[in-house]
């Protein structure tokens, strides 16, 4: 009940050849509903069953039998496994019924993050929303939840944030950048201006004035003024 699922009625009518120790595994014949499932033995419940059946001489077909007193070898009730797990609950002062532990099994395989539809194949149930009543989530999921989406989180904020701050900072250099190539321009520019100005005071320094030397004279005085404008 508590690591394979099963209901207490299916406990009392399971048999011997529903048992494959080899797979791991248990065959649950018209369980409720008249369904057919098969389920899974824990490493610990297959140990015990191991030693539970090594130790039974009976050929009865039922797995569980009555172990003392005039009905011993007989197939043990549903009504016999209840009273024991009480008995034990007395013993060892813990709060238990058979139907509990289903309960206890469903929350702890969904608390180890086992999918539901998973949980509700073992457990044999026909409708989803049956599943979803016997799991209680504990805080222990809530939390482990919380933390895995949280880190998830912070880490596309840090990532938005350094994404951010790469933009500012390439928009702040982006005017130093343009200035820095406007002053190299300005300053190509004036050296062709002053190439184009000594290659002009050249040429009227090689060729020969037309209307005398007064306007040869002025026309250099021209240039020398628009050089030192």
């Amino acid at each position: 009940m508590l690591r394979s699922g099963l209901r207490v009625e299916e406990v009392a009518h399971l048999k011997v050849n529903a048992v494959e120790l080899g797979r791991n595994r248990l065959f649950v014949a018209q369980g409720k509903g008249g369904k057919d499932r098969g389920v899974y033995l824990s490493k610990d419940a297959r140990s015990a069953l191991e030693t539970y059946l090594a130790t039974r001489a009976s050929k009865a077909r039922r797995v569980f039998l009555v172990q003392k007193g005039p009905l011993t070898g007989t197939p043990l009730s549903v009504r016999g496994i209840q009273k024991r797990i009480e008995y034990y609950a007395r013993e060892s002062k813990v709060k238990v019924f058979c139907h509990s532990l289903r309960h206890t099994m469903a929350t702890q395989l969904l608390n180890a993050d086992a999918d539901i539809s998973t949980i509700q194949d073992l457990l044999g149930h026909t409708h989803i929303t049956t599943t979803q009543r016997y799991c209680r989530v504990s805080n222990v999921k809530v939390q482990r939840d919380y933390d895995k989406a949280i880190k998830l989180v912070i880490q596309r904020t840090v990532q938005q944030g350094l994404t951010d701050r790469r933009a500012q900072e390439l928009h702040k250099t982006k005017p130093v950048l343009v200035s820095g190539n406007t002053a190299q321009e300005k300053k190509r520019l004036q050296t062709k201006e002053s190439l184009d100005t000594s290659m002009r005071l050249m040429q009227l320094e090689d060729t020969p004035p037309q209307s005398g030397t007064k306007q040869g004279s002025m026309e250099s005085e021209k240039v020398l003024e628009e050089n030192s404008m």
